[in-house]
């Protein structure tokens, strides 16, 4: 694994399939697996009422899990947890990507689509995919260690909460979002992810 982290033909390739050509496997899985949490976390992987907050709030083992990673330095702190269980979550969805090709990509950076768009005008094509986008990009994204990066993609995933939701449960969520609890939400979860070229190696 130790040579592929530094192959330059690994750089540009989107990030769900970077990580399994450096890996060698599907490592998100095989680690859940190990410590034994698969079985009960692979029913809500497809699920499109359950956000990924919810899986890791009340799924046997997650919350440890992921406050296991909270706090720590480096390639093992939080947001890669996060990383890792959504890339477990795009598998399970059998992996669809949606690349924008370059032109398009300009086109609709020339749109006239205002800030201030209501957000159910978005609708994805499917549950969870990740969004490649053309390279190079002029977006950056900061990291605390190894500063920015070329904004590759995103992953986006939308989730259907019925009424009275466990998470529309929280006052101060539901006031500031303006939700009513006592109605179907739509929430959306989007995980930004940048480019390893010029860094370190192809998974920082």
């Amino acid at each position: 694994m130790q040579d592929c982290l530094h192959d330059p033909r690994l750089m540009r390739l989107p990030q769900p399939i970077r990580v399994d050509a450096a890996s060698g496997s599907p490592f998100d899985t095989a680690l859940l697996a190990n410590l034994g949490i698969l079985a009960a976390v692979r029913p809500y992987l497809t699920d499109a009422a359950t956000p990924t907050e919810w899986i890791i709030n009340h799924v046997p083992g997650m919350r440890q899990l992921a406050m296991a990673h909270f706090g720590l330095p480096g390639a093992t702190h939080l947001g890669v947890f996060m990383l890792m269980m959504t890339r477990a979550r795009l598998r399970a969805h059998g992996d669809p990507i949606l690349e924008v090709s370059a032109p398009l990509q300009a086109l609709l950076a020339q749109t006239d689509v205002q800030h201030g768009l209501p957000v159910r005008f978005f609708r994805s094509p499917q549950t969870l995919f990740y969004l490649a986008l053309a390279r190079p990009n002029p977006l950056r994204v900061p990291h605390r260690l190894s500063g920015l990066h070329e904004c590759e993609g995103a992953y986006i995933g939308m989730y259907a909460l019925p009424p009275h939701h466990e998470l529309l449960a929280h006052t101060r969520r539901t006031q500031a979002l303006g939700l009513d609890p006592a109605k179907p939400t739509r929430a959306i979860e989007l995980l930004i992810t940048g480019s390893p070229v010029g860094k370190a190696n192809v998974l920082r």
